[in-house]
């Protein structure tokens, strides 16, 4: 834990150590071998725009971009919207403006007239929803993301089951029964942008503008809506949608590295970030809308990694054993290694 918070980017942003020693003295770490991965994602990906930025002892110690990208470039992160969506729930339930909790039912909380497509979906709960587990069908089903929905129906009606989507995907029937399955739904993460307006009347983007980002000086963002136009909506695409830079990702990181807390305030609640990254019984390796490291896949990276994982290779690693964060934004590649990026920033660490 420090006591070091960066301000915000109008006012000089953060702190960089910017010479080999001060990297060395600073961030306990071997500039030398930390600019070795950072060319070796050159030589891998200039062609498609990213930059990477990792973060140690509150100073950044080493800063990468492609030729088409520099620090204020906003990218769009696909899933990673899915944690900063479990993020907005988190600050509301710990708030008590709502009543509700984990295990309220889903369904109740739609806007009224909304019909189940499938009435097992009535015992559907937030936290089926944020853990993927709600049996709300997604990639094992062959239904990935939200895109078949039709210009006629909405992503809205679609990740509903209210309308068939293009080439016969469909979300109305369950997979299984809520809370027996894991499945990676999309459409069910959709469902939380309805419900979370519905209760509060702010979009998820609206309310994290405010009560989150806007608190820890997180300035250079954007987000996408869904539906309106005569249609459901319009709400914040809670699955996909956030478009942020590097360093303001790296920010959002920062403050789950420090259990929630900036400066002299609380600003994401620290009970709810742990239950938020405990595994689950149905995937260990993942949590409330948070990837963990708690499964056989990557034994040699380190065991207490939390991680927000996008499409593009889009990602938010928080390392509190090493206090460390490294945030990856981009454009590509599709398909990721873990241990090329965090291993060679591990291995770049002295003490």
């Amino acid at each position: 834990m420090t006591d070091y918070f960066p301000p915000a980017r109008a006012e000089g942003a953060w702190r960089t150590a910017t010479e080999e020693v001060q990297v060395a003295d600073l961030c306990g770490m071997d500039q030398q071998r930390l600019d070795l991965m950072g060319s070796f994602q050159t030589f891998l990906n200039d062609g498609t725009g990213y930059g990477i930025v990792v973060v140690r002892h509150g100073w950044i110690a080493g800063e990468y971009y492609a030729k088409n990208a520099r620090p204020g470039t906003r990218i769009h992160v696909h899933s990673v919207t899915k944690a900063v969506t479990s993020l907005a729930f988190g600050h509301l339930l710990a708030s008590g403006a709502a009543d509700l909790d984990l295990d309220t039912a889903a369904y109740d909380l739609l806007p009224d007239g909304i019909a189940l497509s499938d009435p097992r979906k009535a015992g559907v709960t937030i936290r089926h929803l944020l853990s993927m587990t709600s049996g709300i069908r997604g990639e094992s089903c062959g239904i990935f993301g939200t895109y078949a929905a039709t210009p006629a129906g909405g992503e809205l009606e679609y990740a509903l089951g209210l309308v068939p989507g293009r080439g016969g995907a469909s979300t109305a029937e369950l997979a299984a029964d809520p809370g027996t399955r894991w499945d990676y739904s999309c459409a069910g993460y959709l469902h939380l942008g309805m419900i979370f307006q519905e209760i509060t009347g702010r979009s998820v983007s609206s309310y994290l503008g405010s009560e989150v980002f806007a608190p820890i000086g997180l300035t250079d963002w954007d987000w996408e809506s869904a539906g309106g136009f005569g249609r459901l909506g319009p709400v914040s695409t809670t699955h996909i949608g956030l478009h942020i830079s590097a360093r303001e990702l790296a920010r959002l990181g920062y403050c789950i590295l420090q259990d929630g807390r900036w400066g002299q305030d609380q600003v994401l609640p620290p009970d709810y970030l742990r239950e938020a990254t405990t595994p689950q019984e149905l995937n260990p390796d993942y949590g409330l809308g948070f990837w963990l490291n708690r499964g056989p896949d990557n034994p040699s990276l380190p065991g207490d990694l939390v991680a927000m994982k996008g499409y593009n290779s889009n990602r938010l690693y928080v390392v509190p054993s090493e206090d460390l964060v490294i945030a990856r934004v981009g454009l590509g590649p599709t398909n990721w290694d873990e241990n090329l990026v965090i291993g060679g920033v591990l291995g770049a660490i002295l003490h």
